[in-house]
């Protein structure tokens, strides 16, 4: 069949089959970098959520202590006034002792809200305009 083909025109379709192959070549690296890119923006995705559910929980247990710590702190005053004579002095050291950890967790809550707002402003990137083609 070869013999039908003048050798010019054997050799145009030759040169435009490689480059067909080196097209489709290039074309299944960018689909397989797509998927690199879909598995890792999941992936971003995943973590962005589960960190606002750390967050979350974070805040509630934070707000959480401090209201047991003012109930504590009321709950000794109310025996202190019953009972004047009743030492509470470490009572109120030992409560008070949960401030420093309070303000710490308030300080790591608020750092991972700053990290999951930049986690969210990573993980939905603005769409990029394919470039014009060339003439």
């Amino acid at each position: 069949m070869d013999g039908y083909w003048h050798p010019e025109l054997k050799q145009k379709l030759e040169r435009i089959e490689a480059q067909y192959a080196e097209i489709n070549a290039k074309l299944e690296r960018i689909l397989m970098s797509q998927s690199d890119i879909d598995a890792a923006t999941q992936a971003l995705t995943g973590a962005a959520t589960t960190l606002t559910g750390v967050v979350s929980a974070l805040g509630v247990v934070a707000t959480d202590l401090g209201t047991v710590q003012a109930n504590v702190q009321a709950e000794i005053a109310a025996l202190q006034a019953a009972n004047p004579t009743v030492n509470t002095a470490n009572l109120n050291a030992a409560v008070s002792g949960f401030s420093a950890p309070l303000a710490t967790l308030a300080t790591a809550v608020t750092t991972l809200q700053t990290a999951d707002t930049s986690l969210d402003s990573v993980e939905t990137p603005a769409l990029v305009s394919p470039p014009a083609p060339s003439a």
